[in-house]
Parts: C-alpha cells; structure tokens; sequence
C-alpha cells in the first residue's frame, strides 16, 4: 500500500509540473519573466521557443500571414536543449538566458544568410556573426531567425524582394514602418521576445511607433555596426527593439561595447556606464532633464493627432518628476533635415561594394552580377526610390546589358515574391489605398505597390503610383525627397 502511495504521488507531481509547465503563456512575457519561469520550473527553454515557433506557424506564416519572418533558425530548440542541459547542470544563467530574438536580416550571422531582404542576395552566408549578434548569443540569447526589412534597408515600408510585404501587427491595411519592420511586428505579435534593428534616418523608432514597441537608437560609438550590411557610414546606427523599456536596457546593456572593427565605439570608452539594466528604477525620471525638439514637429493638420500624442507623453514625463526644457532648433526643422542632410545617397555605394567584397563565396553570385562587354561589375549597387538594382556601367541603364539566365530568373522569382506580399493585404487596403507613416508621423496614403518591370526594371521594383515620377527620371528617395537620376548619385 505504502509503494502504491509513493507511485501515486510521483505521478501526480509530474502530471502537475506538466501542467504548469504548460500553463506559462509567453504573451507579452519579459525577460526577467522568462527567467523566472525557468527558475521556478514553470516551463523549460525548449517549451519556451517551441511556443515562438507556433505563433509564428499560426500567425506569420498562415491566419494574418503577417509575413515578419525571413529565415527560421533550424537549430534554435536544438540551442533550447543545450541551455536547458546546461541549466540542470547547475549553470549559472546569463544576462539574456533562452531569450528568444529574431535579427534584422543585415545583421551577420554565422549559422543563417544574410540577405538585406534582396533576391540577388539569397543564401549569401557571412563567414562570423556580427559583433553584437556574438555578444548576444553570449548572454544566452537564443536566435529564433532573420527577419524581413525594407530591401537593403533604403526606404521605411518594409517591402522586399525577397520576403514581399510585411504588414503592420495591429492593422493589416498598413504598413508597420520601417525599414526595420519585420523585428516591429515580429516583437508586437509575440513572434519572438525582443529583437534587433538599424537606423540610418528612421528605421528603428518608426517601426517601433507603428507597433507600440520601445526603440533605441543610441549615439553613435555606442554599439559596434561591425558585420551590419551598412548604408551610411555617417548615419548608421543599430539597437534593440522591445514591448518594454526594460528589455531594451537589457539588450542595449549586452551590446554595448569597444570593437576595434568600428573605430567609432572608441569614442565610448570610459564615457558609457557601467550597465543600464541599473537605472530601472521606480522614480528613475525625478529630476531628469529631457529636452524636446519643436522642430521636429509637423504643424500641419494631418500632424495634429501625433502632436497630441506627443503632449500627452510630455504630461506624463512631467508628472513622473522629469524637467522638460524646450530646444528651439531651427536647423532641425523636420521639413528641411532630411533633404538638405540625408547623406545616404552618397555614401552607400562604396560602403556596400566594400561590404559585398568581404561576402565568402562571392563568386556564387556572379550570374547575379549585369555585365557589359567584357568588364564585370560586381556588386555595382545604384538606388531609386529605396529600391536596390544592379547597374550596367558607364552608359547606364539605358545601356544594352546582357543579364545572364540565373540573374534572369532570380528576377523573376523576386517580383512574383513581392507581388505575392502585395497581393495578401486586405481588398480594403488594395480596393483603397495603403498607408505610410513617414518619420514625421504623417500618414501616406499610396496604392499597393506597382511594378515596373522591364528591360532596366528588375525584380523587386516598387513605385508608390500616385508619386509622379518627371520625366527622365526613376522616382524619389523615399526619406530625403530628393530626385535620384537613373543609374546616378545625383
């Protein structure tokens, strides 16, 4: 009777801990959430990702197909394993232990391709993770996948030729901003816990806005873009993007840090504190000073539900004990910022030659590559309207450039993709029009995006139809208004 008791309640205390294993609901979880969880034996890291691996099955893949999710990592429950061996072991967990994250997919990764969301880019595998993906895995981060972005991170609407149209979380007839959109709406629907982002003009604190995240573009130097596809060496930033300002400390905490492969994090030694998970505090804002800059604000009548917006978040930082001192800053002024200082234009070419020449296996994109007589030009990049195209040399697009078969036909797989994303918003959305919401709050409104395509239009082209485009001319940059000639850095 006695052993007849023990076995009992032997199955009755596995019955339970399943139960309640099962019972830990990773939405709108935390960090420190899941680390309790894991403390207490509620759940394990592998029922943790195999859970992000269901909503993204339910909900980016089939249900809304909101389509966040470029690349899954094959190994992530494997990666959950290993940490939960090494957790039964009596290891200590770390900072980011089995925090399940997704990457914008211009970050390098040892294990997964790095794409920029481009076709001509499929499979391109970085020989070492970038510097702050290794710190990340480091801290016991667990990388769930790659996540779709604006193509080669050019324009804020987060459509690719690879990965098509992500749509916004909480709106499936908008866009989720961009161009780091795929981590916005991964983190907003409980895709994955937290996730990465780059910023040249607006790309992390616009998806973060459209989907209710918080974004942290830090000052440059901060975090290492070493192993970022870059865009501009005098804009470019990277960080964290998360449902909560507490996870983003965590993140960013991790990884900052000196690498001598960006001499610009120099400037950040002995200037940074030591961690910034310390500053979460209650009444952390008494007595802060935060200032904010009116010049930034769109005083139209379509800018005045943002403003509002604005004031009450201003209220609230006032009534939490911060200082808020008013910046009058005219050179700041939102309308002229960007097209009198957007550098982009003239320093992504060389940045993403030199970064495609340090791509291993290079030479498996040569049918990729447009040539002309018999000069190459390998990874010659020109952009237009955000969109990324293969240049054919001095004379141009209008030259008469041969594309080889294999880029031919990965043209064609890149626009039938992106018609693909265009084609699953809503017939409200396609009937009517999409929107954008621009850096400066001011929704867009644009048909589904049409395709171009033709002898000098390739895959992946996209043009906002109601933009006229003059005569002679490809289209505009999508931040700086600027009028880009074709084939040109004008």
């Amino acid at each position: 009777m006695k052993n007849f008791a023990c076995m009992f309640a032997v199955a009755v205390f596995m019955i339970t801990s399943r139960v309640e294993a099962q019972s830990f609901a990773i939405e709108e979880t935390t960090i420190a959430g899941v680390q309790e969880a894991l403390q207490g034996k509620a759940t394990t890291c592998r029922q943790i990702v195999q859970a992000y691996l269901d909503r993204i099955a339910a909900y980016d893949r089939k249900g809304p197909a909101l389509n966040a999710i470029l690349t899954l990592n094959p190994k992530a429950l494997a990666e959950a394993d290993r940490l939960d061996a090494e957790r039964a072991a009596g290891a200590a967990m770390g900072p980011l232990f089995c925090a399940p994250l997704v990457l914008k997919d211009n970050y390098n990764t040892a294990d997964l391709p790095t794409t920029g969301g481009s076709a001509a880019l499929e499979g391109m595998q970085p020989p070492a993770d970038a510097f702050v993906v290794a710190r990340l895995r480091k801290a016991g981060a667990i990388i769930l996948g790659k996540s779709n972005m604006h193509e080669f991170a050019l324009a804020g609407t987060t459509v690719s030729s690879l990965g098509g149209q992500t749509l916004d979380a909480y709106d499936l007839t908008r866009t989720p901003g961009g161009s780091s959109g795929g981590t916005g709406v991964a983190v907003a629907a409980n895709l994955a816990l937290a996730g990465t982002g780059s910023d040249t003009v607006n790309s992390i604190r616009s998806p973060a806005s459209a989907n209710a995240l918080v974004g942290i573009r830090p000052t440059k130097g901060l975090l290492s873009r070493s192993g970022i596809m870059p865009v501009s060496e005098t804009q470019d930033a990277i960080g964290p993007i998360a449902r909560n300002v507490a996870d983003a400390a965590r993140l960013l905490e991790v990884m900052a840090g000196y690498d001598p492969n960006d001499p610009a994090t120099a400037w950040s030694i002995g200037n940074t504190p030591a961690g910034y998970v310390q500053f979460l505090k209650a009444g952390g804002l008494r007595g802060a000073r935060i200032g904010v800059l009116k010049a930034m604000y769109g005083n139209a009548s379509e800018h005045q539900d943002v403003n509002a917006v604005m004031a009450a978040a201003i209220a609230a930082l006032k009534n939490a004990g911060a200082e808020v001192v008013d910046v009058d800053a005219p050179a700041l002024d939102a309308n002229k910022l960007g097209p009198e200082n957007d550098v982009q234009k003239y320093e992504f070419k060389t940045l993403i030659n030199a970064y495609l020449a340090q791509c291993p296996g290079k030479d498996t994109f040569r049918d990729h590559r447009i040539r002309q007589g018999s000069q190459a030009f390998a990874g010659e990049i020109f952009v237009e309207r955000g969109s990324v195209h293969q240049r054919h040399g001095g004379a141009g697009l209008q030259g008469a450039a041969v594309a080889k078969p294999a880029y031919a036909a990965g043209a064609d797989v890149g626009f039938r993709r992106a018609r693909a994303g265009c084609d699953r918003l809503p017939a409200a959305a396609t009937a009517g029009r999409a929107v954008e919401r621009t850096q400066s709050g001011r929704p867009q409104r644009h048909s589904c995006f049409r395709h171009r395509i033709s002898g000098h239009h390739r895959a992946g082209r996209v043009l906002a139809a109601d933009r006229k485009c003059p005569a002679g001319r490809a289209g505009r940059n999508g931040y700086s208004g600027k009028t880009l000639e074709r084939g040109t850095f004008d």
